[in-house]
């Protein structure tokens, strides 16, 4: 029973000094104004998109060879396995960049998702007056990259924005 009631009493102490940390370092609106910058740095998609309209284009060019492959064949008499292979050969690269297109454009939902979240995230700082009144695990989680505990029983708080904190 004692050990149980240590371990909350322990939980409940390094939580009032985060807090407390949290609420003495920080201000509200440069707190959201990194948070702003860093969804823009997180959610950027401009490189996939271009990297996603470059792959278009190539499908686009590959299946306009693949067309003029087969209607070379069906007007022309050809050797049919360079035509098999030249065909395949299309068809190898079309799907490579498909792929890649796949992928990159479920990169781009992912960001979309996380603007998404962070964008709900800054709604909710924004409409507080204080960022913080009671403890948040899922704030605890996302500012918090360790903390140690000292000999001396203090507690240092190393965040993630490289800001440290002794409660």
């Amino acid at each position: 029973m004692f050990c149980c009631v240590n371990k909350t009493i322990i939980k409940f102490s390094v939580i009032h000094i985060f807090l407390g940390s949290l609420i003495e370092n920080c201000n509200r609106d440069a707190y959201i104004t990194a948070c702003e910058t860093a969804k823009n740095l997180l959610t950027d998609t401009s490189s996939i998109d271009l990297e996603m309209k470059e792959l278009y284009n190539e499908m686009e060019v590959v299946a306009g060879l693949t067309r003029k492959c087969i209607e070379d064949n069906s007007t022309t008499a050809q050797d049919q396995n360079r035509f098999a292979d030249l065909y395949n050969s299309y068809v190898e690269r079309y799907e490579k960049a498909r792929e890649k297109h796949d992928s990159l454009a479920a990169q781009k939902e992912e960001k979309k998702a996380k603007e998404r979240s962070i964008d709900r995230f800054i709604k909710a700082l924004k409409s507080r007056e204080n960022l913080l009144t009671e403890f948040d695990d899922r704030l605890w989680l996302y500012t918090l990259e360790y903390a140690t505990v000292n000999k001396d029983g203090t507690i240092l708080f190393r965040f993630f924005d490289g800001s440290e904190a002794i409660g």
